[in-house]
C-alpha cells in the first residue's frame, strides 16, 4: 500500500483536539492517499448533474492494542475502496471519538491527483495513541469537489 508504485501524491496533516476537549488525541495523524486504479474517466465539462462518491470496504490492522505498546503510539493502517462517477474526489475526512462517544478530533486531508480516477482503493494510516485504555470510535468520509460527501464507513479500536 504505501511503497506502492502507483500510488498518487499526498498532502499530509496533523489532527487537532477539539477545544475545551480534555482527552488526549487518540489519533494523531491519518495520510489518505488514493491507489491509481480500474477506472478513469470524468467530465467532459459539460453541466451534468453531479454525484457524491461511495466507499465500502473499510478494512484496517490493528484494531486494537495493549495499553503503552509501542513505547505510547503505534501506526495502524488500512483501506478503503471508492466509486464516483464523477471522478471528482478531493478529501478524505476522519472523526474520533472517544469511549463515551465524545468527538475527540476531526482531521481532513486532501486526495491530491486523483482527478479523473472513478474507483479505486484509498490507503489510511495513522498513528493511535496508546498511553489511555478506552473503545475508540472512527468515522470516514470522503468529499468531491463539488462538496458532495459519500456515506459514512465506522470503525473501532480497543486499547486495554
Amino acid at each position: 500500500m504505501v511503497g506502492h508504485s502507483e500510488a498518487l501524491p499526498v498532502y499530509v496533516t496533523r489532527g487537532k483536539p477539539i477545544e475545551g476537549n480534555m482527552r488526549q488525541l487518540i489519533f494523531i495523524t491519518a495520510v489518505a492517499f488514493a491507489l491509481a486504479s480500474f477506472g478513469c474517466g470524468g467530465g467532459d465539462g459539460s453541466s451534468q448533474p453531479q454525484h457524491a462518491p461511495r466507499i465500502s470496504n473499510l478494512q484496517y490492522s490493528p484494531n486494537t492494542a495493549i495499553q503503552g505498546q509501542g513505547g505510547g503510539s503505534i501506526t495502524a493502517t488500512g483501506t478503503i475502496d471508492f466509486n464516483d462517477i464523477d471522478g471528482n474526489i478531493l478529501t478524505l475526512t476522519i472523526t474520533y471519538y472517544d469511549s463515551l462517544g465524545h468527538q475527540i478530533a476531526t482531521n481532513t486531508s486532501p486526495i491530491t491527483g486523483a482527478s479523473g480516477i472513478t474507483a479505486g482503493t484509498i490507503g489510511i494510516a495513522a498513528i493511535v495513541d496508546t498511553t489511555v485504555k478506552g473503545n475508540y470510535t472512527v468515522e470516514i468520509y470522503i468529499s468531491d469537489s463539488t462538496g458532495l460527501q459519500s456515506n459514512v464507513l465506522t470503525g473501532t479500536f480497543s486499547v486495554t
